[in-house]
């Protein structure tokens, strides 16, 4: 029996595989991978850089700060040292200016009294008291007249007010006549010290 081909020989074909043109995409995918850590690994250094150098800046700044604190409290403690010393002083300076105040008063006072005594001439103290603004005096003199003149000029002086006689009394002074006398007063200065 003979057979006939109607359809034709098959011919067997041969596909050759050519080798691609530029690497594989694997390769491909690898080397980008490898771009992108390249990248982020240089990102982050410089990153890590910068923070390095901002904290470094921190820290001097941080030093700087500790160092002007450390000066302003050294400063604080002179201050309240001064402040110590001024109030210390101040109390002191009010002592003393109290003291000038009341010195005042009986200065005055011995020199109005002292000046009596000389313009009166026959008078001569026995005693001197105060109790706060008032003033007893007890004397003796060879006349009624030096009385007079020693009580008027105490009157005069700008050291007493309310300046009068209380008692005189006749005794003896070595033999002679003479007065005993009693003379009351307020004191003017005092008063204007304590005002001021």
């Amino acid at each position: 029996m003979i057979r006939i081909n109607l359809l034709g020989e098959r011919k067997k074909s041969f596909v050759t595989l050519k080798a691609p043109s530029g690497p594989p995409k694997s390769s491909l995918l690898i080397l980008m991978l490898l771009l992108v850590f390249v990248a982020a690994a240089a990102y982050l250094y410089q990153r890590y850089q910068m923070l390095n150098r901002e904290l470094t800046t921190v820290q001097a700044q941080v030093i700087d700060a500790q160092a002007q604190k450390d000066k302003k409290q050294k400063l604080l403690k002179e201050i309240e040292g001064f402040e110590k010393r001024k109030s210390l002083l101040e109390a002191r300076i009010a002592v003393i200016d109290e003291l000038k105040r009341n010195q005042l008063g009986p200065i005055q006072w011995l020199n109005a009294l002292s000046e009596a005594v000389d313009q009166s001439q026959t008078v001569w103290l026995l005693s001197v008291g105060q109790a706060e603004d008032h003033m007893t005096i007890e004397g003796l003199s060879t006349s009624l007249n030096g009385v007079a003149n020693f009580v008027a000029t105490l009157k005069r002086s700008s050291a007493f007010t309310n300046v009068s006689i209380n008692e005189t009394a006749v005794t003896s002074i070595s033999g002679m006549d003479g007065y005993t006398f009693s003379v009351t007063m307020d004191t003017k200065v005092r008063n204007l010290a304590a005002k001021s």
